[in-house]
């Protein structure tokens, strides 16, 4: 699907514009549906293969990312600082291309992307891991793994401390507004619980334990969203519904996203920073909902089968209960017969084949290279670092 010559190379895709709406594009700079996220998935493809033609496509790619960057620069703090749609998605392919490439001047090229950036960090409204500071801090603490820079600690604590500036206090904990007239979000993309994370990995960065009191905080606010009744966490957008409106307090989704699955991604990753029976608890809670309405949608990773399956893996290495490992083997079975009887469905309308990272073909892709070989490929919906 690339459109390549000698020295390049991008996508046309379909992507989302607006709400609900879609159009055809050619593919941006960015992690969630751009060059960054191809690029990412192609690099690991020719890593685990040993096949020179994925890498020499990828690299064909990054000099067109290259001129992203350039235009980017011209106008940096209109562009987002998150992690998937804003400049930490270069900075996260960045860190991981540098690794595994094991080329040092990528990762100098990050860290100066970092002073880029650096001041426009306190306008940032979004806050949340899509393309916000929490985010951010995912991205540099990514690249700090591999080149443990103060400058890029530094960075990953302006972040923080604007996260701490920004908490509104609610009835019960902190949480962050990012879209007007609606309280603070639940979930991973866009709520309390990617922030969370990323204030925990902060914490044990830089050593300051007031992110992860704020990250605590957080996760109270998330808690006073759960439904026992639904066994899984509210949705409070205002989302469009058809004729009959779904009441407010029965409005969940199942995904990385939005509800139980990220939520339990989140918590299986937290049982490295906190001690705390509440964050086991619902981390199984999630899992369970996932595993009885997680599936049997598209193939993507951010709403779909294979996006849910990665919580199913993570719990699979997280606990030694040979359940988990079994359903990852059933659901993955599963997975690999609706590929082969309906081809690839993307989340992109009538499942449009579509070359993007979070909804496409890349990310398909990619989240089965980590079920071949999760030793060796790391979270991206984690966000986590190049494995040593």
């Amino acid at each position: 699907m690339a459109i390549n010559n000698d020295e390049q190379a991008t996508w046309v895709g379909v992507t989302p514009i607006k709400d609900n709406e879609w159009g055809i594009t050619v593919a941006g700079a960015d992690l969630y549906n751009g060059v960054s996220g191809i690029v990412f998935f192609l690099t690991y493809l020719g890593a685990l293969t040993g096949d020179t033609a994925y890498t020499k496509r990828a690299r064909q790619a990054l000099q067109t990312l290259r001129q992203h960057m350039a235009q980017l620069s011209l106008h940096a703090e209109t562009f987002p600082i998150g992690a998937f749609s804003g400049w930490g998605s270069l900075i996260y392919l960045l860190s991981h291309l540098g690794s595994l490439w094991s080329d040092r001047t990528l990762l100098y090229e990050a860290e100066q992307l970092v002073e880029t950036i650096r001041p426009y960090i306190t306008q940032d409204t979004h806050f949340d891991i899509i393309a916000g500071s929490a985010g951010c801090i995912a991205a540099l603490l990514s690249l700090y793994a591999v080149h443990p820079s103060q400058q890029v600690l530094g960075g990953a604590l302006v972040c923080g401390q604007h996260l701490l500036d920004q908490a509104q206090v609610m009835p019960e904990g902190v949480g962050w507004q990012m879209i007007p007239e609606t309280p603070p979000l639940s979930g991973f993309s866009h709520g309390a619980s990617g922030i969370a994370l990323s204030l925990c990995r902060l914490a044990t960065a830089s050593g300051e334990t007031r992110f992860c009191q704020l990250a605590q905080a957080a996760l109270a606010y998330e808690r006073s969203l759960f439904s026992p009744e639904l066994q899984n966490w509210l949705d409070v957008r205002d989302l469009k519904q058809p004729a009959t409106p779904i009441p407010p307090d029965m409005r969940t989704m199942t995904a990385w996203c939005h509800g139980a699955t990220g939520i339990g991604l989140v918590r299986f990753a937290l049982r490295e920073f906190l001690e705390d029976a509440t964050i086991a608890e619902e981390a199984c809670i999630a899992l369970k909902t996932t595993m009885k309405t997680g599936f049997g949608w598209n193939h993507s990773l951010c709403h779909g089968d294979l996006g849910n399956l990665e919580t199913v893996l993570t719990a699979s290495q997280s606990l030694d209960d040979l359940e988990y490992h079994q359903q990852l083997e059933k659901r993955t079975e599963q997975l690999l017969s609706s590929i082969e009887k309906t081809g690839w469905v993307t989340s992109a309308p009538c499942g449009t084949e579509t070359p993007g990272l979070m909804t496409g073909l890349a990310g398909i892709g990619y989240e089965l290279l980590r079920l071949a070989e999760p030793q060796r490929i790391p979270s991206l919906l984690l966000l986590s670092p190049p494995i040593a």
